[in-house]
């Protein structure tokens, strides 16, 4: 489930811009998504 929204929000950033600061944003949602997912 909570892969399915990751890859939402990677396909938003990617549409509104797809740049390094949407690449670090993408690294923070990561780790916070880990940290959830006990990984």
């Amino acid at each position: 489930m909570l892969n399915h929204i990751f890859e939402s929000i990677g396909k938003i950033l990617e549409w509104s811009g797809g740049s390094d600061a949407s690449k670090t944003v993408m690294d923070i949602l990561a780790n916070i998504f880990g940290k959830i997912e006990g990984k």
